[in-house]
């Protein structure tokens, strides 16, 4: 470690460089270019980036940020490899990248477009290591001491933490209107070095320099994207998104024994599988972790016929739920049966006494909801439950993420128990009748 330690050392000093990839072979880069592409294609992000591998002879996946300038670098091969662009602002002004770097250490790289002082973000971001960590304590403090050799590379700010089983860290800088943040996880031993710091002086060095979109010349971001907006996205006209949306419901299918009870209507790059018997449409957004399950479940509910549609959405853990109600459920016992399997899972759980947003319209009367927490801490959670009764079939939605998420898991739960009651209500007569 401490020969890689003062290598990376002598890589910063000499000319103000970084250690390069080795030249690799055209099938070596090639596949890495292909890889670049998918991470684009599944994150949709082909507009905010742009696939720079192989342009230095490497097989390092180099993905470049348009709007800042500044390159993504992924380990190829890595399960974690992805990107995110990040709703809320104008597209492409905050987005992310996920890989794994040495020792197993993986790394996030954000860029911001961001008028905040650096003392504001690190204190933000000091905090949220806090809060995600209660009993980390500070790490030993380490100095680069070659920094100011890089001309327009600011010295960053850093939030170091070490926890029983890792060492965790935040370095981050504003660079020429942007913020650029890594966040790092890693071995306990990487909290004596400074190694994962350099990754951050090499996102900066080499990028500083780059042409890059500035904010005046950015097309707003379409009405569709924009916070709050009731305008849904157009369907997708990218053939090729197409194309692997529906292969990616092909794979959901057939890796969960499902192609029996599903039907595949992906036709743009969302994914669409429709139950047959119910005519409930599951949507899956490429990139996230999706799976249908047929039977109990975790869950332990609803038996031999219960289907569970899960999926990841904006950082909720979603789960959607539905099974003949043979036994003429109310949706009052519905909720109920949900509430005591949830606290079963999740002994900790209790009322939840913020505030929150209940939906209303036409077909909201008949969803019974609750909304639960975890106690505050490292692992706090919110969970909201929404149960209805559709045509014959118990419908129910679980929706559980981190505490700080609580307002975005409550909207998603009852947006799609919604629209689960509205498309087994469309549903062709001949599936209400499987129920008899």
């Amino acid at each position: 470690m401490r020969a890689v330690i003062a290598g990376l050392a002598l890589a910063i000093v000499a000319g103000h460089a970084w250690a390069r990839a080795p030249a690799a072979t055209p099938e070596a880069v090639a596949k890495a270019r292909a890889a670049g592409d998918t991470l684009l294609q599944v994150a949709r992000a082909g507009d905010v980036f742009v696939n720079e591998t192989g342009v230095d002879g490497s097989a390092t996946i180099t993905l470049r940020h348009l709007a800042s300038g500044f390159a993504c670098w992924f380990t190829p091969g890595v399960a974690i490899n992805g990107v995110v662009v990040y709703p809320g602002s104008a597209r492409g002004d905050d987005v992310g990248c996920n890989t794994q770097v040495i020792d197993g250490a993986s790394q996030t790289t954000n860029f911001t477009r961001d008028d905040h002082s650096d003392a504001v973000t690190i204190a933000a971001a000091s905090e949220m290591l806090k809060r995600r960590f209660p009993a980390a304590r500070p790490a030993p403090p380490v100095h680069i001491a070659v920094i100011t050799r890089f001309p327009g590379v600011p010295t960053p700010s850093a939030a170091r933490f070490v926890t029983d089983t890792s060492f965790e860290e935040v370095v981050s800088a504003h660079v020429r209107g942007w913020l650029v943040e890594d966040r790092f996880s890693a071995p306990l031993p990487l909290a004596n070095s400074n190694i994962l710091d350099g990754h951050w002086y090499r996102t900066v060095a080499e990028g500083v320099g780059r042409p890059r979109q500035p904010a005046e010349t950015k097309q707003p971001a379409p009405l569709h994207m924009r916070p709050g907006s009731p305008i849904p996205p157009p369907p997708a006209n990218d053939a090729a998104s197409a194309a692997l949306a529906r292969r990616e419901g092909a794979r959901i299918l057939a890796s969960n024994g499902a192609s029996a009870s599903f039907d595949n209507i992906t036709d743009s790059d969302v994914v669409r599988l429709r139950h047959k018997a119910s005519g409930l449409v599951c949507g899956f957004d490429l990139g996230s972790a999706n799976a249908i399950l047929i039977g109990p479940g975790l869950w332990k509910i609803g038996g031999p016929d219960a289907v569970h549609c899960a999926a990841s959405i904006a950082g909720v853990n979603n789960t959607l739920t539905l099974w003949p109600n043979h036994a003429g459920l109310t949706a009052p016992q519905a909720l109920a049966g949900a509430v005591a399997a949830t606290r079963a899972s999740l002994p900790s759980v209790a009322p939840f006494t913020g505030s929150s947003i209940v939906l209303k319209g036409p077909t909201t009367d008949a969803i019974q909801s609750a909304r639960l927490q975890s106690p505050p801490g490292a692992e706090s959670h919110f969970v909201y439950l929404g149960a209805a009764i559709a045509h014959g079939w118990v419908v129910i939605d679980q929706a559980v993420a981190p505490a700080d998420k609580a307002l975005i898991a409550n909207l998603v739960g009852q947006t799609i128990l919604i629209g689960a009651r509205r498309d087994i209500a469309k549903a062709p007569p001949a599936a209400a009748s499987a129920l008899r």
